[in-house]
């Protein structure tokens, strides 16, 4: 019992992470569907992980940006006297399914 206690926050944790990717179809004129993949709540690998769930049989990337959108998160801890500071990001990729 106690182990699963603390499963069930590190799966919950590993969800959310890697279920904020969305993924818009891109309309190009020709036979193969693209997809723009925006991931900015996550990482790099939840582009990913997105792009070979809504391209099952590949892709290929058309373009791929991370990059920080300006604003800066600062947590102060009067606890422990320690301030952190996050940096958001903006992160995105553009793939052509086979």
């Amino acid at each position: 019992m106690d182990r699963f206690i603390f499963l069930v926050p590190a799966l919950l944790g590993v969800a959310l992470i890697n279920g904020c990717a969305t993924a818009t179809p891109i309309n190009t004129g020709g036979p193969r569907q693209a997809y723009y993949v925006d991931c900015s709540g996550g990482t790099m690998s939840s582009c990913i992980e997105k792009a070979n769930s809504v391209c099952p049989r590949g892709y290929d990337i058309a373009g791929a940006q991370e990059q920080p959108e300006g604003r800066a998160s600062v947590l102060y801890n009067p606890y422990y006297g320690v301030a952190t500071s996050t940096q958001h990001m903006t992160r995105t990729m553009t793939v052509i399914c086979k």
